[in-house]
């Protein structure tokens, strides 16, 4: 499943974020993905598409949502961690998974 945060007020209609998520088979788990166009972060769009995301999943009745980023991406890790998520940062390994139970 897909979200696009779409802007509509110029006269070409912009797309300024995505934010997608994968669910397995056996609805266990869904893996998450956000992008937000660069000049437009730190205003909430992110929230909001995490949002849709967290509220399908549990609609389907997912057990969980996880997602991986970069140690020094604060911005996501500071939503993830707002939203409720858990999170385990590997600075050596240069990767942050965040893993939000929905059960």
């Amino acid at each position: 499943m897909a979200f696009v945060a779409v802007d509509l007020s110029q006269q070409t209609p912009h797309i300024i974020g995505v934010s997608r998520v994968l669910v397995t088979p056996d609805n266990s788990d869904a893996e998450f993905a956000i992008l937000i166009r660069s000049d437009l972060k730190g205003n909430g769009l992110g929230r909001i598409l995490m949002n849709k995301v967290i509220d399908y999943c549990k609609s389907k009745q997912t057990k969980q949502i996880s997602g991986m980023t970069m140690p020094t991406n604060r911005g996501m890790l500071t939503l993830a961690q707002k939203l409720g998520f858990e999170l385990d940062v590997q600075f050596e390994d240069g990767v942050a998974d965040m893993v939000l139970r929905l059960e």
